[in-house]
């Protein structure tokens, strides 16, 4: 606090248009009265003189607080003197804008017995986050919010949280992140899960870690949580899920660990990594192909999806799953050949998928199927997809 006083001094000193002849009663009245009277003057003063009042009655506050205690009439003098200062005296690299932001924070940890005046400090470090830096300020929410009681003042918390949510970094993230999985914090959820959903973007690998966690659970908690920011890029988005949809296909090895959750989370990865073509995870895709043909098999996933699944190969794996799903091909027409149950919308799939990446090693196991008992609607497609496979 010592330096935060030293700092304020310097800046009263820095008005130095304020000289003795200039200074209105305002300064006369703030010197010469109480408590009362030095809010009155700090409200009713403007331009540099109010600024400097400001100054100077957040200097008294911090060098007294110990003193006084707790306070009414301080509180109010604390307030009034961050409220009137402007907020268009901050800009980036300002002498004054760091001496200010300085006696903030020193205010936020000394006046920790009034909720007023620290939800005060922080209303204004949101009004001033855009004009210059209140990185330090993170970093004394980031101490005060991973070390705090949940039985705190609520109303602090949750300004805190909101506090965050918009000047919050990476090391914010994992502290709340942390806090969220904390059933004592269960109160406050909502209010972290949406600072949460705002730090994400600028959390990447903090995400990817909790991805590779080997916990199933933190895994869907925490791609819930990317997909709900608008603003998170479409290649981070793919990442996520592509790692998201490799852990948990390691992590399920058998159909009793394949939950509602779990199906949900994989098929969303899927849709993500379809809609945007992202080849990359190829091997990552044919795993998750060989998985759900697994869990198909145990009656774990219905048809439908498993078809689906098989026609997302076009998109994501137009080169690699042309072995696998010749060989499922190859699988449906033995069956077939045996007269035994097939799904007809997975092998409706199988023939699309390879008529739409249209490599000709497909053409044995497609004509094979012209040549068995399928229904005609399938019949026409293997032709329609031998039609369309490419020589060259």
């Amino acid at each position: 606090m010592k330096k935060t006083i030293f700092a304020l001094a310097i800046l009263l000193l820095s008005f130095n248009s304020i000289t003795a002849a200039q200074k209105s009663s305002k300064t006369v009245d703030f010197i010469k009265g109480n408590l009362a009277d030095k809010t009155q003057a700090v409200r009713d003063a403007s331009g540099e003189e109010g600024i400097w009042l400001s100054a100077k009655a957040l200097e008294f506050a911090l060098e007294n607080k110990t003193y006084i205690g707790t306070d009414r009439d301080l509180d109010g003098l604390v307030i009034s003197s961050i409220l009137s200062i402007p907020a268009d005296l901050f800009s980036k690299d300002s002498a004054k804008s760091t001496s200010f932001i300085n006696s903030f924070a020193e205010v936020f940890k000394n006046f920790s017995d009034s909720s007023t005046v620290q939800i005060a400090v922080l209303q204004k470090i949101l009004l001033i986050k855009d004009k210059t830096d209140v990185s330090a300020f993170t970093g004394l929410l980031n101490n005060y919010i991973q070390n705090v009681n949940s039985n705190a003042d609520s109303g602090v918390i949750k300004a805190v949280l909101n506090a965050l949510e918009s000047i919050g970094n990476r090391d914010s993230f994992v502290i709340l992140y942390n806090l969220w999985n904390n059933k004592r914090f269960s109160a406050y959820y909502d209010d972290i899960e949406k600072a949460l959903v705002s730090l994400s973007a600028l959390s990447v690998n903090e995400i990817i870690q909790i991805c590779r966690s080997k916990d199933i659970a933190q895994i869907c908690k925490v791609f819930a949580l990317v997909q709900k920011n608008t603003k998170i890029s479409k290649n981070f988005l793919c990442e996520i899920s592509e790692i998201s949809l490799s852990e948990t296909i390691l992590l399920v090895d058998s159909s009793s660990k394949y939950t509602n959750e779990v199906d949900s989370l994989q098929s969303q990865c899927l849709k993500i990594l379809e809609e945007n073509k992202w080849t990359r995870a190829s091997s990552i895709a044919i795993d998750y192909l060989r998985f759900c043909k697994k869990m198909f098999d145990n009656g774990s996933i219905k048809e439908d999806y498993f078809a689906s699944v098989i026609s997302s190969m076009a998109e994501i794996s137009p080169i690699e799953s042309v072995s696998p799903l010749c060989s499922l091909m190859e699988e449906f027409n033995g069956k077939k050949e045996k007269n035994e149950k097939i799904s007809i919308p997975a092998v409706k799939a199988v023939i699309n998928t390879l008529g739409a990446i249209g490599n000709k090693t497909a053409f044995d196991y497609l004509l094979a199927v012209t040549y068995l008992s399928y229904p005609e609607d399938v019949l026409s497609a293997a032709r329609e997809a031998l039609a369309g496979l490419r020589w060259q």
